[in-house]
């Protein structure tokens, strides 16, 4: 097992182990859109979710207004 990086052109990202040229062990997989999972792969399958992190497709602007 060793470790690595992978990034592809459409913005995806893997850090992690690996074995034998695919996710094997512990590793972080970065989605184009912010998500992240990490957790544990086997045969580049995720088997075991530990963290998952989602970025929200909204926005929400809280606005105060001051007393006139």
């Amino acid at each position: 097992i060793g470790f690595g990086i992978s990034e592809r052109s459409n913005g995806m990202k893997y850090e992690g182990e690996w074995l034998n040229n695919r996710r094997h062990g512990y590793g972080c997989t970065m989605f184009p859109d912010g998500t992240k999972e990490e957790g544990k792969y086997k045969n580049n399958v995720l088997i075991q979710l530990l963290h998952y992190t989602f970025k929200p497709v909204w926005k929400i602007k809280l606005v105060r207004k001051c007393r006139e």
